[in-house]
């Protein structure tokens, strides 16, 4: 079964403020299929938006937190992870853009229709994509054990680039999973919003995306 994350549509110009994202109803990170060693960090997402971008913000509440890969395009599922696989026009194709981040911002994106079959999206591809953490290279040591957040700004000219022109209207369907990993942290978890029925860790399986119903 598959879940269905209702967004809605905000006048919005600035970055979103905290205010604005209290007003989300939240989804929840919470299957973990391959789960060796019952870590589970509530994670939750909160998604809407504008006449220009779509914002994603992920809340993951671990006690602690790994650190270690500070460049763009570097595999940063491995380090304390949150990600966002995106098929923003299912009736067009398969394709589906995955945006995978780290507590200090730094940023894998690929697209394609498996996990064979991606191209990475270079650091200067993407750069339109905004990205705000709550942790930074400098203050990652300072980590106080409560929560870490990240905040994602996707422009739809961005994906426009990718898949074509797109009308972000109410009532348009999308497809994506949510997920919260940590390969080689402390304690290695997977998790995901839409279940996935697979033997091993993989998260590239749109058979089991999930709905983006948008509102208006």
């Amino acid at each position: 079964m598959k879940n269905i994350y209702r967004i809605g549509k905000i006048d919005l110009q600035d970055d979103p403020s905290e205010h604005i994202w209290s007003r989300m109803v939240p989804i929840n990170i919470d299957f973990f299929p391959w789960d060796a060693n019952h870590y589970r960090p509530r994670t939750e997402v909160r998604m809407f938006y504008n006449e220009t971008d779509f914002h994603v913000q992920f809340k993951a509440r671990e006690p602690e937190i790994t650190v270690s890969y500070y460049k763009m395009d570097d595999p940063v599922y491995k380090d304390s992870c949150v990600e966002l696989f995106l098929n923003p026009c299912p009736e067009n194709g398969s394709q589906y853009i995955n945006f995978e981040i780290n507590p200090i911002g730094t940023m894998l994106a690929g697209i394609g229709t498996n996990k064979q079959d991606r191209k990475r999206i270079t650091s200067n591809a993407i750069k339109s994509c905004k990205v705000k953490t709550s942790i930074t290279e400098q203050t990652v040591s300072l980590y106080n054990g409560e929560y870490w957040e990240v905040q994602l700004s996707i422009p739809f000219l961005f994906l426009e680039h990718y898949f074509g022109k797109l009308d972000f209207i109410q009532g348009k369907e999308m497809q994506a999973n949510f997920y919260k990993c940590g390969d080689e942290s402390l304690f290695p978890h997977y998790g995901c919003w839409n279940e996935i029925k697979a033997q091993s860790p993989n998260f590239h399986c749109p058979e089991y995306f999930g709905k983006i119903l948008l509102l208006s």
